[in-house]
């Protein structure tokens, strides 16, 4: 399998919300699903991403940076479930969170 990872575009919501639905009750609540939404329509930027195969986005997810606090953190990393087989869903995690841990470093922010 080649997976392409990009940065989040408005173009991505639909997948990504069913992405969001399909982690319903288990990891995330529908009464997080309009929080998700806003942060996809106000704040999510180029360190928000997707990740997809043949065309069908598997995953999303990313980072914020906060400089004036000198802080970073995580942002609704997720994948579509039932979507992958375990050993797929590994190599994929690991490739997914290996990229957002190098946007992580080209941020150098000195704490």
């Amino acid at each position: 399998m080649t997976y392409q990872i990009a940065s989040y575009s408005p173009i991505h919501k639909q997948e990504v919300m069913d992405i969001f639905k399909s982690n319903c009750p288990k990891y995330f609540s529908m009464k997080e699903f309009a929080e998700f939404e806003q942060y996809l329509d106000s704040l999510a930027d180029e360190n928000f991403l997707i990740i997809k195969c043949n065309d069908t986005i598997l995953g999303c997810g990313g980072h914020y940076v906060n400089h004036d606090k000198k802080c970073i953190g995580i942002a609704w990393v997720m994948f579509k479930r039932y979507q992958l087989r375990l050993s797929n869903f590994l190599r994929l995690s690991q490739l997914f969170f290996e990229t957002i841990i190098e946007k992580i470093k080209s941020h150098q922010l000195i704490i």
